[in-house]
């Protein structure tokens, strides 16, 4: 209730029942420590509020208390305010704000944090204390409690917008003020000695009324803007089906990829060792020609490469495998596209998604991993090639793959 007078007798009899009970290093005197610096700092008193906050963090060394910490921290960013140092206010009031919001300590505190670091922001004339204004109407708003200290960033913001010549924020901060009048009458059970000194409740109304009547005029720009809205809304809605119409068939294409085969899923052809048959066009003459000897070996190595998993090495091309089958470049691509019916890079694309679809399906540990931790396992350096690749093989993106094989675990 503000009765700071009283408050101050109240807290010092206390403090001097707990010392007289053997109770100094009990949690409650640090609390005791805390309230009696608040008040004096209310009382502008700030010296002799800073030695009771010496001696709260003194006391709470032991405790270890971090919430009793974060308000003492709180009176000492205040103090510094009062006090005129206000980069150093700023900065503990960061700490103390950072602390509430990790631990979701008193969202009260959390305001008076926030006002006083607006109003260091105000008093070095940076802009940033909008921010911290409107953080504090926030909190006020969403827990529906205030105190008459900080309703004062309402006027505040009230006649930084009307300097702007912004009705529409002026209208909106008149109307918040004029609700946690509502709130402080409520909660006090009488309007603050504060609000009549320059935004009474029927200077608010009129006030309020005349925004209103200057806003009217822009009736006119709000059926073009509710024009151009409802362009975006149909235009959103045609995106949100084409979306959801692709979802559904990605789940069609993930369930349907469970019922098939490593051989169905992904069809690697396997050529027949016959003499493959020669085109005769000129484009053909340009090409290198394969012995039937020479193809027979080349399929017999992919056919090891293929059993030897060697194809999940993140390093794998044409270039490395072509040394490894002791052959050149030339001969092992044209032998692929011969033997296989597609490029290298198909080839090897469709070789690491068929591996992984076997894994997934047998390996329920797998389905747990993160995306990116499966596109490793597939020998894959991130994750977007390898959904990339996941996608134009299957039809389907490994997400939703994942989904159906943890459906079907719980159906069995």
């Amino acid at each position: 209730m503000e009765n700071y007078d009283e408050a101050l007798n109240l807290f010092l009899n206390y403090k001097v029942f707990l010392e007289k009970n053997n109770l100094s290093d009990h949690s409650n005197y640090v609390r005791c420590l805390y309230a009696l610096a608040y008040t004096y700092s209310k009382r502008k008193e700030i010296e002799t509020s800073n030695q009771y906050l010496k001696l709260g963090f003194q006391k709470n060394e032991k405790n270890k208390n971090e919430r009793m910490y974060s308000n003492l921290l709180l009176i000492s960013g205040i103090n510094e305010f009062f006090a005129g140092n206000f980069p150093k206010s700023l900065s503990i009031l960061s700490e103390v704000s950072e602390i509430i919001n990790k631990n979701s300590f008193d969202s009260q505190n959390l305001a008076l944090s926030e006002y006083y670091s607006g109003k260091c922001l105000m008093k070095l004339n940076n802009d940033r204390f909008l921010k911290k204004f409107e953080t504090v109407d926030s909190i006020i708003i969403k827990t529906k409690d205030a105190t008459s200290e900080l309703r004062d960033v309402y006027p505040i913001l009230i006649d930084y917008y009307k300097n702007l010549h912004n009705k529409d924020k002026q209208l909106f901060y008149i109307e918040r003020l004029l609700a946690v009048d509502s709130i402080l009458y409520k909660k006090n059970n009488s309007l603050s000695n504060a609000i009549n000194k320059k935004y009474d409740t029927p200077l608010l109304l009129k006030e309020k009324e005349r925004l209103i009547e200057d806003l009217s005029s822009k009736n006119s720009k709000l059926f073009w803007l509710l024009g151009i809205g409802s362009i975006l809304v149909i235009v959103l809605l045609f995106l949100y089906t084409q979306n959801r119409n692709k979802a559904k068939l990605y789940k069609k294409k993930a369930d349907l990829l469970l019922t098939e085969s490593e051989s169905q899923v992904i069809s690697i052809e396997k050529a027949d060792l016959d003499i493959p048959e020669i085109i005769d066009t000129e484009k053909e003459k340009t090409k290198l020609k394969l012995s039937d000897e020479k193809l027979k070996q080349l399929s017999l190595k992919l056919q090891e490469f293929e059993n030897g998993n060697s194809f999940l090495n993140k390093n794998m091309s044409l270039d490395i495998l072509s040394k490894e089958l002791n052959t050149n470049r030339a001969y092992l691509s044209r032998s692929v596209n011969e033997l296989k019916g597609k490029n290298f890079s198909q080839y090897l694309n469709e070789l690491r998604i068929n591996y992984i679809i076997e894994e997934l399906k047998t390996n329920t540990q797998l389905q747990k991993y993160t995306i990116a931790s499966i596109a490793d396992q597939a020998g894959y350096n991130n994750s977007e090639s390898f959904t990339n690749a996941f996608r134009k093989i299957t039809g389907t993106l490994p997400s939703y793959f994942i989904k159906a094989l943890d459906k079907k675990d719980v159906n069995n």
